[in-house]
């Protein structure tokens, strides 16, 4: 969040930059990815019995940040590939 604040504070905007540089908007991560299988799943990875994958941030603290970006100017997009990534449920 702290890194939120920062670009906020200096009134980073979608689009603002040059032909080198140019800033987007917030990407945040639900989950990990498939290849080290730290997806978030809702059943086990086979041969892997408690390995669930893994939720980075959580409904709460997403839910805000993307509030405070789109006040501050910038659209927000989520990473998420498991199931829970997508549902309200962990």
């Amino acid at each position: 969040m702290a890194q939120l604040d920062d670009a906020l504070g200096l009134g980073l905007r979608v689009a603002l930059g040059d032909q080198w540089l140019r800033s987007g908007g917030l990407k945040l991560f639900a989950d990990g990815a498939l290849g080290p299988r730290t997806a978030a799943m809702l059943a086990p990875y086979q041969n892997e019995p408690d390995n669930y994958g893994i939720t980075v941030v959580d409904k709460e603290d997403m839910v805000d940040m993307a509030k405070r970006a789109s006040v501050g100017g910038l659209p927000t997009s989520v990473h998420a590939i498991g199931d829970p990534g997508f549902s309200e449920k962990p």
